[in-house]
């Protein structure tokens, strides 16, 4: 059996995952991810979020719209996310809470993927 962190991710059929530390979509690059860049955005329904997020009990730690790509495959075109940080605590909710954060980001004409991330995931040590 797989130790909790290298567990395989439990996939949907709207492209949305559930991983050990991190779980949205739809499509999310491979993990780990390296940052390409920011998003520029003229306008984010930040207020939505934050309320979506309390509705699902979770505490956005960080906030920020990027691109990433694989960091074993950077041939790979970048995925426009929005990367969340939030305690492990609240994971039980964090699929919900994606999905439901990409709805509204699509009703402003935001088609990027939604990612909601252990804050206490450490990069260096899972290279």
């Amino acid at each position: 059996m797989l130790p909790a962190s290298c567990s395989p991710p439990i996939s949907t059929d709207d492209g949305f995952i559930e991983e050990s530390h991190r779980a949205g979509g739809p499509n999310l690059c491979g993990f780990p991810s390296v940052f390409c860049g920011t998003i520029s955005v003229e306008e984010c329904p930040m207020e939505d979020i934050w309320t979506i997020a309390t509705k699902w009990d979770i505490k956005i730690i960080t906030f920020y719209m990027g691109n990433f790509k694989p960091r074993f495959e950077l041939s790979k075109e970048p995925t426009p996310t929005l990367r969340l940080r939030a305690p492990n605590k609240s994971k039980t909710h964090w699929l919900e809470a994606a999905r439901e954060i990409y709805q509204r980001l699509c009703e402003d004409g935001l088609h990027i993927a939604v990612e909601i991330l252990d804050e206490s995931y450490d990069f260096l040590s899972n290279i």
